[in-house]
């Protein structure tokens, strides 16, 4: 999908929780915004990046990761210091942070699949063509609302936090599948 988000406003600030079989995910964006080099910093929740277009870069301590593919995603665990750069002109990301509870003992297939989240290392999740474009439609939401746009982006971010713990289970599962016994 080449279809690129223009004429984004930068101040849209969102905040919004949402429960998932066990689990509340306190979800927070400051929007869409272009990419300057910007200094290091960290966050107190998670951070899940994706391009809207053109590329940039994130730089951790000890590895790099480029997006400007329309389907990649960086997810960067708390406290996890990182700096964005842009890699050509007009480049927009959206970031969206969020923070996870259990709000309950009792194990479900979500709350197993949030334990995959990272702890200390970003992950570059490839591929996710049906979590990108939930994101893309979460900042068509908030840009041009319409009709419903409340419950919309309420079920949008459902479907994204979803999208994200069926993403890590199916990682989780293709490299159990791949690495040999005693493989880190």
């Amino acid at each position: 999908m080449e279809e690129t988000i223009q004429n984004i406003n930068s101040s849209t600030n969102f905040c919004s929780t949402v429960k998932l079989e066990g689990l509340q995910f306190d979800i927070w964006t400051n929007g869409v915004h272009g990419i300057g080099i910007s200094g290091d910093h960290d966050h107190i929740g998670y951070e899940l990046q994706t391009v809207l277009s053109g590329q940039y870069c994130v730089t951790f301590a000890d590895q790099q990761m480029q997006l400007g593919d329309p389907d990649t995603l960086c997810l960067i665990p708390p406290g996890c210091s990182h700096r964005c750069s842009d890699m050509g002109e007009n480049t927009r990301q959206i970031a969206i942070d969020f923070s996870l509870r259990r709000k309950t003992e009792q194990t479900t297939a979500m709350t197993a699949a949030a334990e995959l989240l990272p702890l200390d290392k970003p992950l570059l999740l490839t591929g996710e063509a049906p979590l990108c474009n939930a994101l893309r439609q979460f900042v068509r939401e908030l840009e041009s609302p319409g009709m419903g746009s409340g419950l919309m982006v309420e079920l949008l971010l459902q479907q994204i936090m979803l999208l994200l713990l069926r993403a890590l289970k199916s990682r989780s599962d293709n490299q159990g599948a791949s690495s040999e016994p005693g493989d880190d």
